[in-house]
């Protein structure tokens, strides 16, 4: 940006390398510079950066860029064969957060929430996936305690008719049946820790989540502060063509760039951050082309959010970017997540607006993605799960049926379990969403393993007490059209509860299985395979139950 557009509030060159933090930091790198015993313009050339840039970091003129130090101190341990230490790195590096502090305070108080931000946001996907690692291991830990306990009862059955005929065989059992009470005891101490430590993650993890949340909202108010600055100093290159803004990015530091892409989302038009956008994820900067278009959404109604939506398709379709297209629709999806629901009805009304004479299939993939994202965030926002079915009806209220019902699909959990949401569209009298929720979990169903019939019981334990029976119903006839009586007789075994004793779920599944006329073979597999009879002697095929 030239001089004569620069703040009456930010020193000239001049006033800049006579701030003594700039002016300490430059007599710094220039004692580093010294040591290297070559020109200035050998080592722009050397370094690719353009002579007056070295010798305005040199000078004080500028404060220097985090690159231009890394790059001046890789030269120094390649002219000395010796490392620099951490130490002295980490001194440079705080001389210039200094610099910039006294030069653009603003500037300086952005990169360090935004680097606050980042920090949170690894934080929060650690935990997350420490969560989800310890989730599976509970779970694990819990098939091998009921297996554990069925290998139990077989032992004390195999004792109990041995115990005359052969008494060393009986000691062996006996030993044996200890190993398994030992066994057992360890896995449900080690059950306990792991949901002690699984309670402590997943606490963590909220707290992160929270502070993440504050960073952001904390960076909503940095940004909208700096922009009103920017806009009453008159700091503006909204004239610049956008071809001039790439080439200017092509040589800039990572401080720069910044710079360049906050002030570049806070005065231009949609269809200039779509061209720009489309472009650095062109030149495999997606990082960057992910942060313009996240600012430009926060920083601007949610009108804006659509006018950048319909730019980005029709240069992404231009360009044939399809990769692109999908990246930066991604962000802007996470922006509207961030929006109450006054404005994701706002940006679904106003994307049909333009989007109905595109692919029917694409159009409603977007908007129940779009939808879908926001419902997720409800972690965050807890009253959002109630705005469930307000979310439907106003899809189904625009036409948009196969949009609604691509959103009730997307709630079923990714390794078949029964959601929040689940138990939402369960519990509700609405028929046809129910079916459709049933439906596409039934299909999850089928791609789960025979050897995870445990986790299968569990869930339709859950559904077995929900106030509307219809969803536990559509399921339950099913199994019997995707599992043989052999796993119907483990899925019997697993219904019931730690006592030996039958829930509400193994009531309705006898009754299933009776009508099906399958009760003698779940019979003869429960006494071959687990020792015990179907019902505790409960009657074996229909015309019995009657």
């Amino acid at each position: 940006m030239g001089d004569n557009r620069r703040s009456a509030s930010r020193p000239s060159e001049i006033e800049l390398s006579n701030l003594p933090e700039v002016a300490a930091l430059a007599t710094e790198l220039t004692l580093i510079f010294n040591s290297l015993e070559m020109s200035r313009q050998h080592f722009a050339i050397r370094s690719n950066y353009d002579k007056s840039y070295v010798s305005r970091f040199l000078n004080g003129r500028r404060v220097a860029t985090p690159d231009f130090i890394d790059r001046l101190l890789k030269e120094v341990e390649c002219h000395r064969k010796v490392p620099v230490t951490a130490q002295t790195r980490a001194r440079l590096h705080g001389m210039r957060a200094e610099a910039l502090r006294v030069y653009d305070p603003d500037l300086y108080e952005l990169e360090r929430i935004r680097g606050e931000a980042q920090k949170s946001e690894r934080e929060v996907k650690r935990l997350l996936l420490h969560q989800e690692a310890l989730e599976g291991l509970l779970e694990r830990r819990q098939a091998e305690v009921n297996e554990m306990r069925m290998e139990l009862t077989q032992s004390q059955s195999d004792w109990i008719a041995d115990r005359i005929h052969i008494e060393a065989e009986m000691l062996i059992l006996q030993g044996e049946n200890q190993r398994n009470r030992d066994e057992r005891a360890d896995l449900l101490d080690e059950i306990s820790r792991l949901r002690q430590e699984l309670k402590d993650t997943i606490r963590q993890k909220e707290m992160a989540e929270e502070r993440c949340a504050q960073l952001e909202k904390r960076a909503i108010v940095v940004e909208i502060e700096v922009a009103e600055k920017r806009e009453r100093d008159n700091i503006d290159d909204i004239g610049l063509p956008v071809e001039f803004v790439q080439a200017r990015l092509r040589d800039a530091g990572d401080v720069e760039m910044h710079r360049e892409l906050a002030e570049f989302s806070l005065s231009r038009a949609s269809a200039d951050v779509a061209k720009l956008a489309i472009w650095l994820e062109g030149c495999d900067m997606g990082d960057h082309a992910s942060q313009l278009v996240t600012d430009y959404c926060r920083q601007h109604p949610i009108s804006a959010s659509v006018d950048l939506v319909r730019e980005v398709e029709e240069v992404s379709s231009a360009d044939h970017s399809s990769r692109a297209r999908t990246l930066l629709l991604g962000c802007v999806e996470k922006s509207v997540s961030r929006r109450p629901i006054e404005d994701l009805f706002g940006f679904l009304e106003g994307y049909l607006t333009f989007s109905s004479e595109g692919a029917a299939t694409r159009v409603d993939a977007f908007l129940a993605g779009v939808a879908s994202r926001w419902l997720r965030r409800w972690s965050h926002y807890p009253d959002r799960s109630n705005r469930f079915f307000d979310i439907v009806d106003f899809l189904d209220a625009q036409g948009q049926r196969q949009a609604s019902v691509k959103l009730i699909e997307e709630q079923v959990g990714y390794t078949g379990s029964v959601t929040k949401f689940g138990q939402i569209i369960a519990e509700s009298n609405r028929e046809a969403d129910i079916r459709v929720f049933a439906s596409r979990w039934l299909k999850r169903i089928k791609s789960v393993k025979h050897g995870d019939l445990y986790r299968l019981a569990r869930q339709m334990k859950k559904m077995s007490d929900f106030s509307n029976p219809l969803m536990f119903e559509l399921v339950l006839q099913d199994i019997f059209s995707v599992y043989d009586p052999l796993h119907i007789a483990k899925i019997y075994v697993y219904s019931l509860d730690d006592s030996r004793d039958q829930t509400t779920f193994t009531k309705r599944l006898i009754r299933v299985i009776v009508q099906n006329g399958l009760a003698e073979e779940v019979h003869g597999y429960l006494l071959a395979n687990f020792g015990m009879p179907f019902d505790g002697g409960a009657p074996r095929n229909a015309s019995e139950a009657n």
